[in-house]
């Protein structure tokens, strides 16, 4: 349980809103409400939707911050989606 606890203090979502100081101090920054951030800081992630413009913002105040950043540390930072039929032949050719 403690993991548990410690890693959720570390994840993508808290080293970001760090970044800016506090929740509400980024809500204001990039224009959502404070209880977004704070749903956000639950589930640990940052939607994509957001993610530009908190980069923007970031640049503008002099705040750093990389899109790498929104991936977990020791993650591929352009991950390729797999979809269940990739491993399947294309159409029209044999396998």
């Amino acid at each position: 349980m403690y993991h548990d606890i410690v890693r959720s203090m570390n994840t993508q979502a808290d080293r970001i809103i760090g970044r800016f100081g506090t929740q509400t101090a980024l809500a204001d920054a990039i224009g959502v409400r404070q209880s977004a951030v704070a749903a956000w800081k639950r589930r640990g992630i940052i939607p994509a939707r957001q993610q530009f413009r908190i980069l923007e913002v970031a640049r503008e105040r002099g705040i750093p911050l990389e899109p790498a950043d929104f991936f977990e540390e020791g993650g591929d930072a352009s991950p390729q989606p797999r979809h269940a039929c990739a491993d399947a032949p294309a159409e029209g050719r044999a396998a």
